[in-house]
This record gives structure tokens, sequence and C-alpha cells, in this order.
């Protein structure tokens, strides 16, 4: 009986073993997609700060030139009012081209957001 004492032994430490080997490998395979899903996320963080940073500083230049615009329009009908009054409405009817159009931009950002994301997983 002492061999077979020996084998069962040998058989449950062989199973302890692996069973803790699995255990660490499920743990070390978590930690490496919370670190892939990190990365991506960075990545695509990245590319949405720079573009609102470049969006604002777009925005300002386009305040200016439309100022601009509306003082040079004034002072050719020679009215302060009909020049603001000209931008004003041209703002107006390109908002109006963007909200028909919403559905078409809104699928060309979620577009650019996943060949963000697929460009991401190509760097792998």
């Amino acid at each position: 009986m002492n061999a077979k004492e020996s084998d069962d032994s040998t058989l449950k430490g062989l199973i302890e073993r692996i069973r803790i080997e699995l255990t660490e490998y499920t743990e070390t395979r978590l930690k490496l997609l919370k670190l892939e899903a990190f990365e991506k996320t960075s990545i695509v963080g990245s590319h949405v700060i720079f573009g609102l940073i470049v969006a604002f500083i777009a925005l300002l230049a386009i305040i200016f030139v439309l100022g601009t615009l509306a003082l040079v329009i004034s002072v050719f009908t020679k009215s302060l009012f009909a020049g603001f009054a000209i931008v004003t409405g041209l703002i107006i009817i390109l908002l109006l081209v963007l909200v028909a159009n919403a559905k078409t931009i809104r699928t060309k950002i979620t577009n650019s957001i996943l060949s963000i994301i697929a460009d991401a997983e190509k760097d792998e």
C-alpha cells in the first residue's frame, strides 16, 4: 500500500501544481487584457484631446475671420448692422446645412474613431 499512497500523493501534488499554475496564468492574462485596454483607451484619448485642441484653435481663428468679414462687409454696405447681419445669416445657413447632414457627419466621425482603434491594433 505504500506505493499506492505514494502515487496518490504525487498525483494530488501534480493536480495542485497544475491548479496553481492555471490560476496564475488566468490572473496574468487578465492583467494583460487590462493593460491592452488601457493602451487602446489612451491612444484614442490622445487623439480626441488633440482634436479638441485643434478644434478650439480653429474656432478662435474662425471667430476672428468672421468678425473681420463682418467689418469688411459693413464697409461696403456702409452699415455696421448690415455687415454683421449678413455674416450671421451665413452662419445660420451653415448651421442648417450641418444639421441636415448630421447623420453623414456622425458616420464619418464614428468611422474615424474606429480607424484609430484599428490602427492601434495593427501596431501591436
